[in-house]
């Protein structure tokens, strides 16, 4: 029989392995899981973590229908734990499902999943500036290898959770970021899904560039339109100035950059500090970002310039522009 004390040494252990082990590799020992059969979802339960009963011929391993979400659960001074933006994580999940044709969950369900598992394992949420990130999971199961024009009529939904703190090694440090004028991030009209063809098909040209240039992620700005890394939203810092995408003045952007939660409420309480420490700042569009001649060629002057990221899954964080350097050449 577990008694209070031994779940607490437990608990303490748990965080201890995570907090030296890479991100996302240390995994609650529970999961909440509902399945998709018959025109309707079955009620979710909490279950031991580990592998599922997944047909070889499942939809999601041959054709992609796969979708997630990646959000936090803070630890906060008086001992509660807050979900970050639990709605609208949610909706983004059900945008992704419909964008892919899967079973859309729904929002009172997935956030029944989600608040059930973290109270379940609130004993393994850290303090900060550790987090517990939260990982629902969508992808279809139905066993047909010949449904390539098909939608799934069977699928699966997982919560995971994860206690966690920096998502880059080495901690909070600048990035380097390598200009990517070619090479898209994912297909245009999948960019405002989350699913995991799109992280793939960013994978090589990401790790060429670390392998080749020694940095941490590559901005794409195909034809010097910018998009995001792999892992984070973009922005710079100028004197005076933020600048950010201005996705209503270029509407077909909207579907080619994921632009999340995080990202939006980053932006805004940076707006916000920005203003309660009167500082000269305004927030512009970004709308030619880097070219074949470098970063905003009507700037002038590149290296006064800062440059941040956020990443759902992390934090703000300050990246290098040290390293363009090769692709300012002429500015």
């Amino acid at each position: 029989m577990t008694t209070p004390d031994t779940a607490s040494t437990v608990a303490a252990a748990t965080i201890q392995r995570a907090k030296s082990s890479p991100f996302g590799s240390v995994l609650a020992d529970t999961m909440s899981l509902a399945w998709y059969r018959d025109g309707a979802w079955t009620p979710a339960g909490l279950v031991p973590t580990g592998p599922l009963p997944i047909h070889p011929a499942a939809h999601a391993l041959h054709y992609g229908s796969e979708c997630f979400e990646g959000f936090k659960a803070y630890r906060h001074a008086d001992g509660s734990v807050q979900i970050f933006r639990l709605d609208r994580h949610v909706a983004r999940l059900q945008q992704s499902a419909r964008a892919l044709m899967l079973p859309e969950p729904d929002a009172a369900q997935v956030s029944s999943m989600v608040i059930s598992l973290v109270d379940r394992v609130r004993d393994i949420v850290p303090e900060a500036p550790g987090s517990l990130y939260l990982r629902p999971l969508l992808f279809g199961t139905m066993p047909n290898i010949g449904a390539a024009a098909q939608p799934s009529n069977e699928a699966c939904l997982v919560v995971l959770a994860s206690p966690v703190w920096d998502y880059f090694a080495g901690g909070m440090k600048p990035l380097k970021i390598l200009v990517e004028e070619q090479a898209q991030r994912c297909a245009p009209h999948l960019g405002r899904v989350k699913t995991g063809g799109n992280y793939a098909a960013a994978m090589g040209p990401t790790l060429a560039a670390r392998r080749e240039h020694g940095v941490d992620q590559v901005l794409f700005c195909p034809g010097g339109e910018v998009q995001e890394t792999g892992a984070a939203n973009f922005i710079l810092l100028r004197p005076g100035r933020l600048l950010t995408r201005g996705l209503a003045l270029i509407p077909a952007m909207a579907t080619v950059i994921l632009f999340g939660e995080r990202a939006t409420t980053n932006l805004l309480v940076l707006s916000q500090v920005v203003l309660s420490l009167q500082l000269p700042f305004a927030v512009i569009p970004l709308v030619w970002f880097c070219g074949r001649r470098g970063l905003m060629g009507d700037l002038k002057a590149p290296l006064l310039l800062q440059a941040a990221g956020w990443i759902c899954a992390s934090v703000i964080v300050l990246i290098n522009l040290s390293l363009l350097s090769a692709v300012l050449r002429g500015v």
